[in-house]
């Protein structure tokens, strides 16, 4: 491995004309460059850095829609106990100096588009008390509601702000909320769970072993963006895009799902959303455990089989795009690193009336394991090779989203001899028709979460779905259903 990373070092110190080269020598040898390790590059004087593809369409979207809160991700954690201040104030400082991503700023110049890292010392942690204000203890979720609104709704200047808010609310001398928003060009859902470990540790040591407490971070996010737009232009950066513009030729535009209300126009799009929750039982759950493991297939391909089944049955289409999200952390130089690396999938599955369900499962899992394999090619990249024309009235593409999530770990969020609660967030904006999570709970139960845009669907039709969804688990595990839903 040494080796490996001793080659990296020397690939990365070359101009980018004679790595070309050497990309060739090494390929020669039967050595693949760019499974290499990414390796760190110093910036001393703090020059602009590339963006990375996902942050370039984000700041796209940020531009064109003059700053949005669409893509803000907003956390609330209770902490419960009597709470150091200093050290949690300490704690996010070190967090913000280990990841450049959380302090960088965002500018083009001549069509270029780059970032900017700014001192840690420029993060603002606001704490401000709710003691002397009367009622919103009688009411607490309504007032946790509207906390989770403003915080999420409040648009990030990407120019001028770092990407990265924290707020502290006192309750009471052993009670205070945590509010963290990011916005997504500097994080996505992999990013928390790292960084919620990392205080956990940091809170746990004292002022003075705060900054030994961590490794050292291998990369920083800007060589992550660099390695990419090196690799964009390379061989395999081609073989997966043929890949995408083979399997996704003469895909629907779009799903025709049945609509409650018509499409609005995209200047009159409010992406309004809300979720809906249905638990699985704890029994029901193992059972579909059980059958994923029948088949040879994972949960996630299982249960997102059943999900293109009831796509088919409501939109009456053989032909279901169904969009779903990777980590995109393959590395492991990249595993504890902040920033957005995940990246959208499109899902292709062509049914027909001869299959059988474990057909069609499959059918599904063959897909969902090529895509994975091609996990690279950015998604604005594969709207550009397939030319999707951008429709007025919906995503491009796919307009439902599945993904499955596992619970993080619960020791993960201890700080010290605190008791820390993630606060539960009703969505209140939606990005696609319709986004299916399942989340494994600590019961062992599943439970299905289905976002929605408002302007399109009545809560009823939701309501609906997701019954039809756990009846077709149902019928499944009792083997009494083939392909179509009774």
């Amino acid at each position: 491995m040494k080796n490996l990373y001793d080659i990296a070092t020397r690939l990365n110190a070359l101009s980018e004309d004679k790595q070309i080269q050497f990309r060739q020598v090494l390929a020669q040898k039967g050595i693949d460059s760019w499974a290499l390790p990414i390796v760190a590059t110093p910036n001393t004087d703090n020059t602009p850095q590339p963006l990375s593809a996902a942050q370039q369409r984000l700041w796209f979207i940020d531009r064109y829609e003059q700053g949005s809160s669409l893509y803000n991700l907003c956390s609330v954690l209770r902490l419960r106990g009597v709470l150091d201040l200093e050290k949690l104030q300490q704690a996010l400082a070190v967090i913000l100096q280990r990841h450049e991503v959380l302090r960088s700023v965002y500018g083009e110049q001549d069509g270029l588009a780059f970032q900017t890292i700014r001192d840690a010392d420029t993060f603002t942690f606001k704490v401000e008390s709710l003691e002397d204000e009367l009622g919103f203890q009688q009411n607490f979720d309504q007032w946790l509601a509207t906390c989770y609104r403003q915080a999420q709704q409040q648009i990030f200047d990407l120019s001028t702000e770092l990407p990265f808010r924290a707020n502290l609310i006192r309750i009471a001398d052993d009670d205070h909320l945590l509010v963290f928003t990011v916005h997504h060009i500097a994080f996505d859902a992999w990013s928390q769970e790292a960084i919620i470990r990392e205080l956990s540790l940091l809170y746990a040591s004292s002022l003075e072993q705060m900054h030994s407490a961590l490794a050292p971070l291998p990369v920083q996010y800007r060589d992550y963006a660099r390695w990419q737009k090196q690799w964009l232009a390379g061989d395999d950066y081609q073989k997966q895009l043929d890949y995408w513009c083979e399997k996704l030729a003469k895909a629907p535009e779009c799903l025709s799902l049945p609509l409650d209300k018509p499409r609005r126009q995209r200047n009159e799009q409010r992406h309004l959303g809300r979720e809906i929750r249905l638990p699985l039982s704890a029994d029901l759950s193992e059972q579909l455990r059980v059958q994923a493991k029948a088949h040879n297939v994972s949960i996630y391909q299982y249960l997102l089989t059943v999900f293109t089944l009831v796509l088919h049955y409501y939109s009456d289409s053989d032909d279901i795009v169904i969009g779903t999200s990777v980590a995109n952390r393959q590395r492991p130089e990249l595993e504890a690193l902040a920033g957005l690396f995940v990246n959208t999938l499109v899902l292709r599955t062509q049914l027909s009336a001869q299959m059988n369900f474990a057909e069609l499962l499959s059918a599904v899992s063959k897909t969902s394991q090529e895509a994975v394999s091609h996990q690279d090619i950015p998604f604005d990249h594969l709207l550009d090779a397939l030319d999707v024309a951008r429709s007025d009235t919906h995503s491009p593409l796919f307009q439902v989203l599945f993904v499955y999530l596992n619970m993080p770990d619960q020791q993960a969020l201890a700080l010290g001899d605190l008791r820390v609660d993630i606060l539960p967030y009703n969505q209140q904006q939606a990005r696609f028709d319709l986004s299916l999570r399942v989340e494994e709970q600590a019961s062992d139960g599943l439970c299905l979460c289905m976002e929605y845009d408002t302007d399109l669907f009545y809560a009823s039709t939701i309501e609906q779905m997701l019954s039809d969804y756990h009846l077709l688990c149902v019928r499944l595990c009792a083997r009494l259903c083939a392909v179509a839903l009774p």
